[in-house]
């Protein structure tokens, strides 16, 4: 079992029945989906090498999975809400399509949010997400900006009426 899953506390019987389980969800799937699955065994291996590979991390976003949840119950969560209940639980991405037995490790949100995108599509649609968000935390920003400004404007001019009222002229 590979250090940094230890270091969670994960217990090694937990780590092993996840390794089977994801194995055998993994080759279910690949087997309905119509390819020639190859053994169990084959898909365990390739599991361990991707955990062994991401540090405990998400391969991803580099953050840490909590990988010590897998010594507890996993919550079902309602169909494809499950990424929501299961935030930062080890989920697997099919990294090059089903029946390739290359996988990456990341958190179930990130998982859930990648879908069925490979890798430079996920990557860019986050830089897409990114530019758009800084586009108009910018706008946002600018136009905060323009309402301080405005309102600055406008107590400067009360204070300066405030100081200079008008007097009414003797010829009215």
């Amino acid at each position: 079992m590979p250090d940094e899953l230890r270091i969670q506390s994960v217990r090694c019987d937990k780590y092993h029945d996840w390794l089977l389980e994801q194995a055998k969800s993994l080759r279910l799937r690949d087997k309905s989906s119509g390819q020639a699955a190859p053994p169990l065994a084959d898909y365990v291996m390739a599991l361990h090498r991707a955990v062994r590979r991401s540090k405990g991390l998400d391969e991803y976003t580099g953050k840490q999975v909590k990988w010590y949840r897998i010594n507890h119950q996993r919550p079902a969560g309602p169909g494809r809400r499950k990424h929501r209940t299961r935030g930062t639980w080890p989920s697997v991405d099919h990294y090059n399509g089903t029946g390739k037995l290359d996988y990456r490790i990341c958190s179930a949100t990130v998982n859930f949010a990648k879908s069925a995108l490979d890798e430079a599509a996920f990557v860019d649609l986050c830089r897409k997400v990114v530019r758009h968000h800084n586009k108009a935390q910018s706008e946002r920003n600018e136009r905060v900006a323009s309402a301080r400004r405005a309102a600055k404007a406008h107590a400067a001019q009360h204070a300066k009426s405030a100081r200079n009222p008008k007097v009414p002229s003797a010829s009215a």
